[in-house]
């Protein structure tokens, strides 16, 4: 009787506006997984690689489209190669990253400069604002710049911002993540 390895579990999120991370649960005797790209949710599917490292990254040619997956694992007894059952097909969205490196600096008593580090991909950055620490977010600038100087301010009041990257795919929008709201130091 041949041994049937268990079944990984699979998780899919985006790497970056072409790129999806896959990553999955060890199987105790497994020689190798293999990871497939399937077409949909109950599509074809085809073999994207061997491996015997727990995670890899997949090319996505089409930021915002989502991208299907799954993976099974195999031991060999002597030269055969004994599988377990597929995983279940996950799926998610390559979508731009999230802009790192984000900061708001007062340069003066009415003005604040925020700047964050280039995103992959992105067409262009939104920059939001709230006037407190709970409030809500409006979007205040659209730029292709990696800074926004935010001028006439009231001196003495804290600004708050969040930043997304934003890549234009067909005629769609495609959104990444925002960032964690940042506001200068008083």
């Amino acid at each position: 009787i041949k041994a049937v390895p268990a079944t990984p579990v699979v998780k899919a999120v985006s790497a970056s506006y072409n790129s999806m991370k896959l990553g999955w649960t060890v199987v105790t005797g497994a020689t190798k997984y293999e990871v497939y790209r399937v077409t949909s949710s109950a599509g074809t599917c085809t073999l994207l690689t061997t491996t015997t490292a727990t995670s890899c990254t997949s090319a996505c040619p089409m930021t915002g489209r989502a991208y299907y997956y799954k993976v099974r694992a195999y031991h060999l007894e002597g030269t055969t190669k004994v599988y377990s059952g597929d995983s279940a097909i996950v799926h998610a969205k390559p979508i731009p990253a999230t802009p790192t490196g984000v900061k708001a600096i007062r340069a003066t008593a009415t003005k604040i400069k925020v700047s964050w580090a280039a995103v992959g991909g992105a067409t262009k950055y939104e920059v939001y604002r709230a006037l407190s620490s709970t409030g809500r977010y409006t979007i205040f600038r659209t730029t292709t710049a990696l800074k926004y100087t935010n001028t006439g301010l009231t001196t003495g009041k804290t600004y708050y911002y969040k930043v997304r990257a934003y890549r234009i795919a067909g005629a769609i929008k495609v959104y990444g993540c925002f960032t964690s709201e940042v506001h200068p130091k008083p």
